[in-house]
């Protein structure tokens, strides 16, 4: 699928390209009737379309980037791209933004390297949705509808071994939404201790903290302070009723 809606966005076959392919996959019928209704020209007395939000460290983007991206803007949704430095091949029409001016906390930030922005993007996301009203979508995913849903709470529960969790690489809040607010001002907090680890570990954490050695939410495991506190903080507020099933986003099982 991701070919043929490549070469409807003028981006080519990177495998044909470097050689792999003896000729270009065939095109996928049911992806070519997605890509076509989402290209549609929206009727005059529509409503704009809500802006994408999404993070790039800096240095030229992937081709599965710039695919992403261009599936947005070819629906007709406008597109932020925050970022730490200069990105050269930027698809057609996408906003540039400084990552440096959203209010992340500077115990937080990184450089503009992959390696180390995970913690970063899944805090700054939170700021860009609440300053800006955008829905943010992680730099990877592809847009094969528009994005137009009846309210502000967009986000989708992925199957995971432990059950259905709520992912953070689609999310959009109302800006003064319940869940939003607590979760920046857990982050904001001084040595915050993630109040959905278990018992033994939350008291670990403060006797340490009691000890004198600082937290870091940016000691844990990846996804601490990604899908899990999201999920966290959604059910605490009530606001999980709103989350779609994974068919909506997440339909297909991550690779082994």
């Amino acid at each position: 699928e991701g070919y043929a809606l490549a070469r409807r966005l003028g981006l080519g076959d990177p495998g044909f390209q470097a050689g792999r392919h003896a000729s270009p996959p065939k095109a996928d019928a049911p992806m070519d009737r997605l890509h076509a209704r989402a290209c549609q020209t929206p009727a005059p007395n529509n409503p704009p379309l809500p802006t994408i939000a999404s993070f790039w460290p800096g240095g030229a983007l992937g081709f599965v980037e710039r695919l992403a991206i261009t599936s947005f803007r070819a629906a007709g949704h406008p597109y932020h791209l925050y970022t730490l430095g200069p990105v050269p091949n930027l698809p057609a029409g996408v906003e540039v933004r400084s990552a440096n001016d959203v209010p992340v906390p500077e115990a937080y930030g990184c450089s503009d390297a992959l390696d180390d922005a995970s913690v970063f993007a899944d805090l700054l996301r939170l700021y860009v949705i609440r300053d800006s009203g955008a829905i943010w979508a992680d730099i990877s995913t592809l847009c094969l509808n528009r994005f137009v849903f009846p309210t502000a709470n967009v986000f989708g529960y992925e199957d995971r071994p432990g059950g259905p969790q709520v992912q953070n690489a689609i999310l959009g809040l109302a800006p003064d939404s319940s869940a939003l607010t607590s979760m920046i001002a857990f982050i904001e907090s001084e040595n915050p201790v993630p109040p959905f680890f278990r018992a033994r570990r939350q008291r670990q954490l403060t006797e340490r903290i009691a000890a004198g050695d600082p937290a870091s939410l940016q000691d844990h495991k990846p996804g601490t302070t990604g899908p899990r506190m999201v999920d966290y903080f959604l059910r605490g507020s009530g606001e999980i009723t709103h989350a779609m099933p994974p068919a909506a986003f997440f339909p297909a099982p991550r690779a082994a």
